[in-house]
């Protein structure tokens, strides 16, 4: 489990990434929990582009420090492709993230050059 200042550090590093604003990123994944919830509520599992589908079950509640906690089983399925993007870190080849960020990099080179 993340403290607090690595899951603040998470954000900061999409944003430093993506080049959008904290606010941006902070509405994004708003709009993730909102979608996750509706699929949730009609008992869908819900798609992430690139990294796989969620469902969530429901499996009753439990007391925690005198708070009642939702017991909440997660099945997570893998994209293929971040299937693929891990096997190729594994097999120490370069992956298709790191030309997707090399490519990132050098239109920003580009830009900033021009």
């Amino acid at each position: 489990m993340l403290n607090e200042e690595e899951k603040k550090s998470v954000t900061k590093k999409l944003q430093l990434l993506s080049k959008h604003s904290k606010a941006d990123i902070q509405e994004m994944l708003e709009a993730l929990v909102i979608q996750m919830m509706f699929d949730y509520l009609e008992g869908k599992e819900t798609y992430i582009p690139l990294i796989g589908s969620f469902k969530f079950q429901f499996k009753g509640d439990e007391i925690v420090d005198g708070t009642r906690r939702a017991i909440v089983r997660t099945e997570f399925t893998i994209d293929e492709f971040l299937q693929r993007v891990i096997g190729q870190a594994e097999d120490n080849e370069e992956t298709e993230v790191e030309k997707i960020f090399k490519e990132k990099i050098r239109q920003q080179l580009t830009k900033y050059l021009s």
